[in-house]
C-alpha cells in the first residue's frame, strides 16, 4: 500500500520569528532507514522536499541551496 511506501519526516515545526533562517543537513540515507526501519532493497523512486502553513493559516518560504542527491565516492 502506498503508506508503507511513504514515510514523512518533519524537520523543523512551530512559530519562527521573520528573517530568521534555520540551516539543516541531512543524510538520506540515514533518514531513509531510520522511517522504514532497514537499508533500502529497491531504488528510491522520488524525495520531496515542502514548506507548508496552511494548518496555521499563515505564510512560509524555504530556499533551497547546494541541494545534492546522490552517492558519496
Amino acid at each position: 500500500s502506498t503508506s508503507q511506501n511513504l514515510k514523512l519526516i518533519v524537520v523543523q515545526s512551530g512559530k519562527m520569528s521573520d528573517n530568521e533562517w534555520i540551516f539543516e543537513e541531512h543524510n538520506a540515507y540515514d533518514d531513509y532507514k531510520k522511517a522504514f526501519g532497514s537499508e533500502p532493497h529497491l531504488k528510491v523512486g522520488a524525495v520531496a522536499i515542502m514548506c507548508d502553513s496552511d494548518t496555521h493559516q499563515d505564510s512560509a518560504h524555504a530556499q533551497l541551496l547546494d541541494l545534492k542527491v546522490g552517492y558519496k565516492k
